[in-house]
């Protein structure tokens, strides 16, 4: 039987890196982070930080988005 091959970009993989990165900002582990946002630990200050992390990436992948369809339509109408 094959191992599923997992899409990096999947939303798992993104959600992995978010905690990862909040851990590294806040000094806690892994593992803490983790159970502050699965709400078996409170930590205000963790969770902000998470919530900043999520929302500046939406926003990138939003930007990233946009920049994708007008070079897509640039090349179905060519402005010059």
């Amino acid at each position: 039987m094959q191992k599923r091959m997992t899409n990096p970009n999947s939303e798992s993989a993104k959600i992995a890196a978010r905690i990862k990165r909040t851990a590294e900002i806040t000094g806690f582990s892994i593992r803490s982070v983790q159970r502050v946002i699965n709400g078996d630990q409170n930590n205000e200050s963790v969770l902000e930080v998470y919530m900043q992390i999520t929302e500046l990436d939406e926003q990138a992948d939003d930007i990233l988005k946009k920049t994708s369809l007008v070079k897509a339509a640039e090349k179905l109408v060519p402005l010059n």
